[in-house]
């Protein structure tokens, strides 16, 4: 993997730092304490280091069977993780909010993005446009939703993974922004825990895609299972 010369290069500065370890033979005493030679021997023994480290760089990057391969690996990753942005993006638009009974049911069909992943601001945008949609298409309609949440809230947050593999951890999940838009809609009057409760689940689906489901629904209808 390593060219000739770079294994001379490597090979002769450990031989130098050989002889620095034993300067009885061709070095001569450094000035002052012994502190001082000490201290001068690891300056030059750190100097050697980097030295062998930057022709080991070099060497790799001259080496088509190496790391001469990894501006066009890192091309390649960055062309997948576009082409999984866009996809992204686009299943975003899919993005639908039912009801039944007293209970509204927002669908994604993509993972909650991560809270440090950008751009979160398309996610917002998309979920934002569904939820606006579906309080002014009836306003009747989401005025007697609203009444079913006056005693307090309850939003249950279900991720669906394609593999059991992808599992995160849910406390990485971009849920503050969706509560607040949640509340700036007014689907709900408060977010503070007394008001409103949040659950997250998950599980694993056959089906060869992500999907996450928002369930909104009154406080009262799962009281029971913590009572």
């Amino acid at each position: 993997m390593y060219d000739n010369e770079f294994m001379e290069q490597l090979l002769q500065g450990i031989s130098v730092q050989e002889e620095r370890r034993h300067p009885g033979k061709t070095e001569k005493c450094l000035p002052g304490s012994k502190n001082e030679a000490e201290l001068a021997e690891m300056e030059y023994c750190l100097r050697e280091v980097e030295t062998l480290a930057c022709r080991m760089r070099q060497s790799f990057l001259k080496n088509p069977n190496g790391i001469g391969n990894l501006y066009t690996a890192i091309s390649q990753v960055n062309k997948q993780y576009a082409t999984r942005q866009y996809i992204y993006e686009m299943n975003l638009w899919d993005i639908s909010v039912t009801q039944k009974d007293q209970i509204l049911k927002i669908q994604i069909p993509e993972l909650l993005p991560h809270r440090k992943a950008k751009p979160e601001c398309v996610f917002m945008y998309t979920l934002r446009q569904a939820l606006y949609q579906y309080a002014v298409e009836d306003p009747k309609r989401f005025s007697r939703l609203k009444e079913h949440w006056k005693d307090g809230a309850v939003l249950i947050v279900e991720h669906s993974y394609r593999s059991a593999e992808m599992v995160r951890d849910s406390d990485n999940v971009e849920l503050k922004q969706a509560i607040d838009l949640l509340h700036f809609l007014g689907y709900i009057d408060s977010d503070r825990g007394t008001e409103l409760n949040i659950f997250l689940t998950c599980n694993t689906t056959d089906q060869n895609k992500n999907e996450t489901c928002l369930y909104l629904a009154p406080k009262a209808c799962i009281q029971k299972f913590w009572d």
